[in-house]
């Protein structure tokens, strides 16, 4: 189990109590605590908050933490103006407390709303989109991306040096899955089929995705399977679907993300051409 680190070495008291003394005279409150690993990792093991890694995030523990510290109830909304993949919003909304997140990147918010919608309905789709997806790939397993490109009338996505981020073969299978992603039989679950293509997108493509930072792997010679990426994705959002307590609210009742866009996202937006 990972610890948070203190601000200081135990054998500089002087020093830490200036520091805590310095604090209070600013007006605010010091307190070290330890709620074991606050990074992102812990949010790997969490239902919802699984369905996407982002390095930079932070533990759900640290905000049921501090929900539990401020004494923050049903009646109260909680603002997060850095709202990453959504941690703060996803679990204010697990213990039935309204949210709005903010956050510059569409990528990201697009993530964090996403996440944020929970319906047990029709999860029976996943299931046929799989299938469908499964038998594209091998049937059109021998041809080339061009010939992918044209057979669904499409493009690949308008990202620099495209190539370096997918091998061509990654590629063409990606582009088989967003395009049968998009077919209206499957509208009911495209939230959570968009979730797992995107999180496949960044677990397939040439990169190692470090905190915080994402370096590429030019040179990497492991075994990408798209499909079966994917097919993991959906199994752990609809096994958290499934187990989710019946009593929890959906985002129209609770929660929010919205975006305040600056600037282009980065890891590349994949699906640049094809928002609703």
């Amino acid at each position: 189990m990972f610890k948070q680190l203190s601000l200081f070495p135990e054998n500089i008291e002087g020093e830490k109590k200036q520091f805590q003394a310095n604090i209070q005279k600013s007006g605010f409150n010091y307190e070290e605590i330890d709620i074991g690993d606050i990074t992102f990792k812990a949010g790997q093991i969490e239902p919802i908050h699984r369905w996407y890694r982002l390095t930079p995030s932070y533990s759900p523990d640290l905000v049921k933490f501090l929900i539990q510290k401020l004494k923050i109830t049903e009646k109260d909304y909680v603002l997060d103006p850095f709202s990453g993949r959504g941690t703060t919003s996803i679990q204010c909304q697990k213990q039935g407390i309204k949210s709005l997140g903010i956050e510059i990147n569409p990528l990201l918010q697009q993530v964090g709303q996403k996440s944020l919608i929970w319906e047990r309905e029709n999860l029976n789709l996943l299931d046929d989109y799989l299938l469908e997806i499964y038998s594209i790939i091998n049937e059109f397993k021998t041809l080339s991306l061009g010939s992918i490109i044209n057979q669904f009338n499409t493009n690949i996505p308008i990202i620099h040096n495209v190539f370096r981020w997918w091998k061509q073969d990654v590629l063409k299978e990606l582009i088989i899955c967003r395009e049968v992603m998009l077919k209206q039989k499957y509208s009911l679950v495209k939230n959570y089929l968009w979730i797992a293509l995107t999180e496949a997108c960044l677990n397939c493509a040439n990169i190692h995705r470090n905190h915080p930072t994402i370096t590429f792997d030019d040179n990497h010679n492991r075994k990408i399977n798209v499909f079966e990426e994917i097919s993991q994705r959906l199994e752990i959002i609809k096994t958290d679907l499934i187990n989710l307590d019946c009593q929890i609210k959906s985002f129209s009742e609770l929660g929010e993300i919205r975006l305040v866009q600056l600037g282009e996202s980065n890891p590349p937006d994949f699906y640049r051409n094809f928002r609703d």
